[in-house]
């Protein structure tokens, strides 16, 4: 029969409940706490900590969900109107679409926090990506005479994009809400 040393005595181990030593159930098991290493620490406030797994997988989904929807609801003026050659149409689709990905930024920083407002922010980067390629693709017009030339200086083919990925960092930044770290110490 195995037996442990606590609080300074020798105490028997039953290898079976029903072994001649007693069983689990006797009165002095009965005053042990959960663990025999006597380590249980109280929880704060009686709640128990989070899972890990389900605030990463939280944050996880969050972040993809809210960059894909960024990017979408980004880019489909450009898609609906195609003639960004001209300055009103080019206008009117940034208006378009930076204004619902700004609001997205917004609602996404104060709800999610983090995760959801890198989310936003990894979608405009694709979409400051898209939007040069695009201007570099519109800028052609000053090379090849069958497209029609940009009503807007060629610096706005970097300019735009800089200034869209700006403006949503920027209201991530600033509309982020604040979690006080948990093992800050």
């Amino acid at each position: 029969m195995l037996s442990i040393i606590q609080g300074g005595r020798k105490r028997p181990i039953p290898s079976h409940p029903e072994t001649e030593a007693g069983d689990f159930f006797a009165p002095e098991y009965e005053q042990m706490a959960f663990d025999p290493l006597e380590t249980d620490e109280a929880t704060p406030g009686g709640k128990a900590p989070g899972d890990m797994d389900k605030a990463m997988l939280a944050g996880c989904t969050s972040f993809v969900f809210n960059s894909f929807l960024a990017y979408g609801l980004g880019v489909w003026p450009f898609f609906a109107m195609p003639d960004t050659w001209r300055t009103s149409v080019l206008l009117t689709s940034i208006a378009a679409g930076l204004t619902p990905v700004l609001i997205l930024c917004l609602i996404v920083s104060r709800k999610l926090g983090l995760p959801g407002a890198t989310g936003v922010v990894a979608g405009s980067m694709a979409m400051a990506v898209f939007l040069y390629l695009r201007f570099d693709q519109v800028m052609m017009g000053f090379v090849i005479r069958e497209i029609p030339n940009p009503e807007y200086p060629t610096a706005f083919g970097w300019i735009i994009p800089i200034g869209w990925f700006l403006a949503v960092v920027a209201t991530a930044v600033l509309f982020t809400k604040n979690e006080p770290a948990e093992n800050a110490g």
